[in-house]
């Protein structure tokens, strides 16, 4: 277990940092008991009777991206406190589609699909191009997945259209 001063000033910096984001944001969407609890602990104090923090039991579970962290205090009060960290990742896709054929027809002689996926795809950290070209004409389908930086070829399906599945 962590000593008494390591656990407070945990509690005192993550209390702070919580007031700091909410007085940024400009108004606190709460009671007013959060803002008391967090006012407390920022100055070291039991959040509910205002007493100095001395822990008397503090455990602490992590797993993955979530912790769990209780805190009993001497004077017979305690927390719990539960984080959840989430990241995001943000892509930006490109596409580009060529019909051939006449307007109005129902489906397109020829077809080409060229849009790069960066980062979605689980075959390349860096993104990949995929491209797809689909010759009703001449009943040919091409789909092509290449890793965009190294350029090396992760998927080919080169076949009659009459064959493929999905087109």
């Amino acid at each position: 277990m962590p000593n008494n001063s390591d656990i407070k000033q945990r509690i005192i910096r993550m209390a702070l940092e919580k007031l700091n984001k909410i007085k940024t944001a400009g108004k606190f969407n709460s009671d007013g008991d959060y803002e008391m609890a967090l006012t407390n602990w920022s100055q070291g104090r039991c959040e509910t009777c205002g007493e100095v923090i001395e822990v008397a039991d503090f455990t602490e579970r992590i797993e993955d991206n979530t912790c769990a962290t209780s805190v009993k205090y001497k004077c017979g009060h305690g927390t719990h406190f539960v984080c959840i960290e989430e990241g995001v990742s943000i892509w930006e896709q490109n596409k580009l589609e060529l019909r051939y054929g006449k307007k109005g027809e129902v489906a397109p002689h020829k077809k080409v699909i060229i849009r790069t996926e960066p980062g979605r795809n689980p075959k390349s950290v860096d993104g990949v191009e995929v491209r797809i070209e689909i010759d009703r004409e001449n009943n040919h389908f091409k789909h092509q997945i290449t890793d965009i930086k190294t350029k090396k070829i992760l998927h080919s399906d080169d076949e009659p259209l009459d064959q493929h599945k999905s087109y």
